[in-house]
């Protein structure tokens, strides 16, 4: 039996950092333009893992208080599920929960698409700036199509509590 010393996902994850590293030296020379939107999708895919924990610690625990004609609900993020990077867009899944005080809670995700720029640091180091917040599904068991319109609705109104960060550094 022969041992490999890359497995086939390593080998791709090598081939995207190298690509990534190719558009890159087609950079714009200022350290402060930021990175066109196919290179920023590509090193969305070589970062998935770490955007992945990143996104995850900062939503984990975002609690929206006082919903609803009552005040009688809590809307509780408990992390990120997914995440993926299309262009400068980041799409990041959401785990939830809607706490009530007259029904059963309503368990599911909610879907946040963010804008990214990003600008080449010093060596392999990148400032991701995150910017335009927006809830684009919210999908909730227990809750009608309606109910989840109405949360959408109300997680836009509150974008400064969605995003409670606005930029990450990277490394390569």
């Amino acid at each position: 039996m022969v041992h490999r010393f890359f497995s086939l996902r390593a080998m791709f994850l090598a081939f995207l950092a190298f690509a990534a590293l190719s558009m890159l030296a087609s950079a714009p020379a200022s350290a402060q333009e930021p990175l066109p939107c196919e290179s920023v999708g590509l090193l969305g895919t070589v970062f998935h893992d770490d955007l992945l924990e990143r996104v995850d610690a900062v939503a984990a625990g975002i609690r929206i208080e006082n919903l609803g004609p009552a005040d009688n609900k809590t809307f509780v993020i408990h992390g990120a599920e997914d995440v993926s990077v299309t262009g400068c867009e980041l799409t990041a899944r959401l785990g939830a929960t809607l706490h009530r005080r007259l029904r059963r809670d309503a368990h599911g995700t909610v879907t946040l698409l963010i804008t990214l720029k990003v600008l080449p640091l010093d060596g392999l180091r990148f400032d991701v700036r995150l910017s335009n917040p927006r809830v684009t599904d919210v999908d909730l068991s227990r809750t009608t199509a309606i109910g989840e319109a109405i949360y959408r609705a109300i997680a836009n109104g509150m974008r400064e509590r969605l995003l409670p960060v606005d930029r990450l550094i990277l490394s390569l």
